[in-house]
């Protein structure tokens, strides 16, 4: 019985959440943001984070990519007002 619910358990875990950290900048498109570090730049978007006004910040994003390589971030943390 405790494996069968240890196992249901893990079927129901949610998959764990990635980060990305740099500098964050507006899209080509309204609602679209894009964060830059290490010479990579990863298209961003978000439903839950209010992300227009950390737009020249350096930020770490908490989220997850999808299948086209967009970071949906669900959640914010600011690490610097500057992207120097």
């Amino acid at each position: 019985m405790v494996s069968t619910i240890a196992a249901l358990m893990m079927m129901a875990a949610p998959a764990p959440a990635d980060t990305v950290s740099g500098c964050l900048s507006k899209g080509d498109k309204a609602g679209t943001y894009s964060i830059a570090a290490g010479g990579k730049t990863t298209p961003v978007m978000s439903k839950s984070v209010k992300l227009d006004g950390h737009v020249g910040h350096t930020v770490t994003l908490t989220g997850s990519a999808d299948k086209d390589g967009t970071f949906e971030a669900t959640k914010l943390a600011m690490k610097s007002a500057s992207c120097m």
